[in-house]
């Protein structure tokens, strides 16, 4: 992730639909993974989510691959 990345509305109103669709429980670590093709929001919608849990006191990070390439032998 080498440059900003605006989020619309639109994108924040998605996570907090898909926030509610993970089960997730004070005290416990639940992990999330994000794939898609290139380009298709999966960092847009990771930091998205990622505001949605702490607007609501839960602690989170986000780990991007975005650099790592792994080619075939």
């Amino acid at each position: 992730m080498n440059e900003p990345l605006h989020i619309g509305s639109d994108v924040h109103q998605a996570a907090e639909q898909l926030l509610e669709m993970v089960p997730h429980q004070a005290g416990t670590r639940t992990v999330i993974a994000v794939g898609g093709e290139s380009g298709s929001g999966k960092s847009t919608t990771a930091i998205a989510l990622r505001t949605t849990f702490l607007n609501r006191g839960i602690s989170s990070v986000v780990l991007h691959l975005d650099g790592y390439f792994k080619l075939p032998p």
